[in-house]
């Protein structure tokens, strides 16, 4: 099986913030291919149900076993993969993550979920990077404008998915100050997404 070659915007766009160009690449698949986005390009009547799901998360289970085995984790790192084989883990976590999610959903998911179902993959992809998400922002010429590294990730790459969403700034803001409140130890000692 071969990849395909990720798009030099998404390269661009993966070295501006100092993240691994395949990673997002992958990333970005698997928000096209969410649960939310699947319901805005396919009609609803064609859903393969919540078993097909179960199957999926059942797979993906023993797949993320397997690899995390240290004997295969060794094998597989000799033959040089085009990724680390914790990158590989956690995209297949995501995943795992979105079937559960769609697994317990009902009905055609609404605008802001799909939106939150794009945040979650791209914050857990800056944060296995051993990085913080924050937010903070300014008023420049009436627009929201991210300030920081990780807004400015968040937004750029959420602009590149939805560039025709014309609030985006404004609801990502409202994610991630919904993301730092829900979590206390990244809330604890420090500030929420602010508009100066």
């Amino acid at each position: 099986m071969s990849w395909p070659p990720p798009d030099p915007a998404i390269c661009k766009l993966a070295n501006d913030h100092r993240v691994d160009c395949f990673t997002l690449h992958l990333a970005l698949l698997v928000i096209s291919r969410s649960p939310a986005a699947w319901w805005e390009e396919v009609a609803p009547e064609l859903d393969t149900g919540p078993a097909s799901l179960l199957k999926l998360r059942t797979a993906l289970s023993r797949v993320i076993a397997l690899l995390q085995d240290p004997v295969n984790m060794k094998r597989l790192m000799r033959h040089g993969p085009i990724m680390t084989i914790g990158d590989l883990i956690s995209l297949l976590e995501m995943v795992h993550q979105d079937a559960v999610r769609a697994h317990r959903s009902m009905g055609k998911p609404s605008q802001r979920a799909a939106l939150a179902e794009a945040y979650a993959v791209l914050a857990d992809l800056w944060r296995a990077h051993d990085r913080l998400v924050t937010g903070e922002w300014h008023k420049v010429a009436g627009r929201l404008v991210p300030i920081n590294d990780a807004a400015r990730f968040l937004y750029d790459t959420l602009r590149h998915v939805c560039p025709d969403r014309p609030r985006l700034a404004e609801e990502l803001r409202q994610l991630i100050k919904e993301d730092v409140a829900a979590d206390p130890k990244l809330h604890r000692g420090r500030r929420l997404p602010q508009v100066n």
